[in-house]
This record gives structure tokens, sequence and C-alpha cells, in this order.
């Protein structure tokens, strides 16, 4: 279970790393943090061994060797709709697809990790997660779940249904939701979903890998509001 950090806040980076979120996620996508708050986010969630994953910009890879650097342990890649940005991502991430070796990085502890050792870390427990957000993304399924370079497959439900035409939780959302879980699992590839509700989160907590609910901004946001209500 993680939740997406809008805040770019390290401070709350750090909090978070006391309660039982498993990860956090750092939207680049939609444009917070800026790039230069990245580090003192992931070194605040170092502080109690919290994973970050970072969801990069729809079709630029360009950033992702330099976010691994810092410490991110995961890159989130959104709307794809073919086999080759995964490819190129993977290319920019794990040594043994053709990232150029950097090993006096934060990552490696500037050095103090053995090369073989990091080189093992980044080949085998790095996280590559494309989202499946199109009907276009809905057609790879089976290929994407297929390939070596991916870890799990990660559900933009909202995206999803807009570019199905349809309305959020209705049944055909729900039938292709159903339809990317079991492709994957025919493929033994795991599959994680965003759930801003906790509805969503007990409807998927048992057939997902992983969960992104809501976010630090809006988890405060609806509690002051719910608060205020009662006023």
């Amino acid at each position: 279970m993680g939740t997406n950090l809008k805040s770019g806040s390290p401070v709350l980076a750090e909090a978070l790393g006391y309660s039982d979120l498993d990860f956090l996620l750092v939207d680049r996508q939609h444009g917070s943090p800026l790039m230069e708050g990245l580090e003192e986010i992931v070194r605040a969630a170092d502080l109690q061994d919290v994973p970050v994953v970072v969801r990069t910009p729809v079709d630029d890879t360009s950033m992702i060797t330099y976010l691994l650097d810092n410490g991110v342990r995961g890159i989130m890649l959104p709307m794809v709709e073919d086999v080759e940005t995964v490819r190129e991502a993977s290319s920019h991430m794990r040594y043994k697809d053709g990232r150029s070796l950097g090993s006096y990085s934060r990552a490696a502890r500037f050095g103090a990790v053995p090369k073989p050792r990091y080189a093992d870390y980044v080949n085998e427990e790095l996280a590559l997660l494309p989202m499946i957000e199109t009907t276009a993304g809905l057609d790879l399924v089976d290929e994407l779940s297929s390939m070596p370079e991916v870890t799990a497959l990660a559900i933009g439900p909202g995206d999803l249904a807009w570019s199905l035409g349809v309305p959020y939780d209705s049944e055909a959302h729900h039938e292709a939701l159903d339809e990317i879980f079991e492709v994957a699992a025919s493929n033994d590839c795991p599959v994680g979903t965003f759930a801003p509700a906790v509805a969503h989160v007990e409807q998927f907590i048992d057939r997902a890998a992983y969960l992104i609910h809501s976010s630090d901004a809006s988890i405060t946001m609806n509690y002051f509001d719910e608060l205020l209500d009662d006023v």
C-alpha cells in the first residue's frame, strides 16, 4: 500500500515512513515536486527504508538514470502504448539492458557498495511499472505482461475509463479492469492499481499486488472537510 506524495514535502515523506505504508509515489507526470526536491524526499523516506517510486512524464525516459542514482527504487511509466517505451526505459534503468555504470552515486552509497553487489541490486531489485491507461494499452496487456523487463503492471483506472468512453465504476469499466488482472495473471505478472477511495481499496485488496490510495494532499483536505462539516 502506498500513497501519492502530492505535497512534495520531505517532512511528510519522513513522517509517513513511521506509518504502515509500504512505499511512496512521487508524480512527475503532473509536475510535482520539482526535480531539485526529489533527493530530499528520497533521503527522508530512506530513514525508515520506505521505497520511493517516481512516475515519469509521458514519453520521457531521459530522467530515469538520474532518479535511480539518487535512490529512487521504482519507475512508473504513464500511458504506455508500445513495448519499445518499456525497453527504452529499461535501458536507462538496468545495467544488463544498457544503462551506463555509475557506482559513485548516492544510491550506491557513494562507492561504498561494491560494484558487483550494486549491479545485482540494480538489475534485480529496481521496479519497472508500465501503466495501462488507454484502449491501446489495454490491447497490449498480454505482450507487456510477458516482457522480462516488466516488474508489474500498473492500472490508471480514471484515464482508462475516459479512454474507453465509459463511466468510472461502470460495468464496462470493471470488465476492462478484470481483463487486465486476468491476462496478466496468465503470464504470472503482478498488477497494481490506483485506488482513490476506500471502497476501491476494498475492491482490489485481495487481487492487486499493490495499491496507491489517494494522496497526502487529498487525505488532508478530506479530513478537514469532514471535521468542519461536523462542527
